[in-house]
């Protein structure tokens, strides 16, 4: 079953006000919310961050998971509030993507189980995956990984029940045509879900290059350097 991905523009937002400060901005965060709010010390996690990524070729995340992202992730995907969800598009471009060499062809969202999709109205890896391509130039998959059991939410998890949560928990739809895609989600915790759909693909295509982008990872101290 699939479920139409909302448009980022459906629901009004604070267009010429930054979402945080609510000072007047031509974008959805201010300069300076953005140059104060929390930053990775590198583009990738460090080895030994433990991190579950042995499927994945890279995995790029813009931020921690801690506020004011993880304030714009919540509302967002709780509250549907889609001026959030620019927000975190518009962070991700300006920190990541002039830094991100080269881009990969497509990009594919993290999937919702059905149900809960329909229950929550959207996807919200879904619709910031569908903006970046749109900027990006590049193709958007909405509908190539399918979550196959409607799973406990990975949150409620300790790491070993996150793994055995998704055991094949997706289905990828079609034969994967490109050999360089990105794989889109809000938040990463364990790398659980990322390494399980990214797994799915590679059964596909084993040659596949599956870079993550992550808009937040939650990390501890280590993972961030310090």
């Amino acid at each position: 079953m699939n479920f139409a991905i909302p448009p980022m523009g459906l629901l009004p937002a604070l267009d010429d006000h930054c979402l945080l400060c609510e000072q007047p901005a031509s974008t959805p965060l201010c300069h300076i919310c953005l140059q104060d709010a929390p930053r990775l010390p590198d583009l990738t996690p460090r080895q030994g961050s433990g991190l579950q990524t042995a499927h994945i070729t890279t995995l790029y995340a813009m931020a921690p998971y801690q506020w004011p992202w993880s304030y714009l992730v919540q509302r967002f995907k709780f509250s549907g509030c889609r001026a959030a969800g620019r927000a975190l598009t518009f962070g991700f471009r300006q920190r990541l993507l002039e830094q991100i060499e080269p881009l990969p062809r497509g990009i594919v969202p993290v999937p919702l189980h059905p149900w809960r999709q329909a229950r929550r109205g959207f996807n919200q890896a879904g619709v910031m995956a569908a903006e970046l391509a749109n900027q990006c130039g590049i193709k958007y998959y909405p509908n190539l990984v399918t979550r196959r059991r409607n799973t406990r939410p990975q949150h409620q998890l300790d790491a070993s029940q996150r793994r055995g949560n998704l055991h094949n928990g997706f289905d990828v739809e079609c034969p994967v045509a490109l050999n360089h895609i990105a794989l889109l989600d809000d938040v990463v915790t364990t790398g659980a879900t990322i390494n399980a759909v990214a797994a799915a693909l590679k059964a596909q295509q084993p040659s596949l290059q599956i870079d993550v982008w992550a808009l937040t990872l939650t990390v501890n101290s280590s993972a961030m350097g310090s």
